[in-house]
């Protein structure tokens, strides 16, 4: 299961990340070519640096460049070289970012 602070639903620009309390985990990523990959999965193994999804052949890992980390009322963490920040439990983006 994942560690609290990463609990939640997570956006960047073309990046989207949803990690439950529960273990499931949905990813999605548009390129700038418009194609897009996505992941929903429960994870198969979460540490504070790396977490993937999966099942054997059909997995993805992602690695965590920075952990959580609360910046004023924004959360923060970089995966896989994106900042991402997490959203209101609304879906919206804090107010203090916009």
């Amino acid at each position: 299961m994942p560690a609290p602070e990463f609990v939640g639903d997570w956006s960047a620009p073309g990046v989207n990340l949803s990690l439950s309390a529960d273990g499931q985990i949905a990813w999605r990523k548009v390129d700038e070519d418009g194609s897009s990959h996505s992941v929903i999965a429960p994870l198969s193994s979460f540490s504070k640096k790396k977490f993937s999804a999966g099942f054997w052949l059909f997995s993805s890992s992602f690695h965590v460049d920075k952990p959580p980390v609360r910046d004023g009322a924004v959360w923060r963490m970089t995966v896989d070289g994106v900042e991402l920040i997490r959203l209101d439990d609304d879906g919206a983006v804090p107010k203090d970012e916009v």
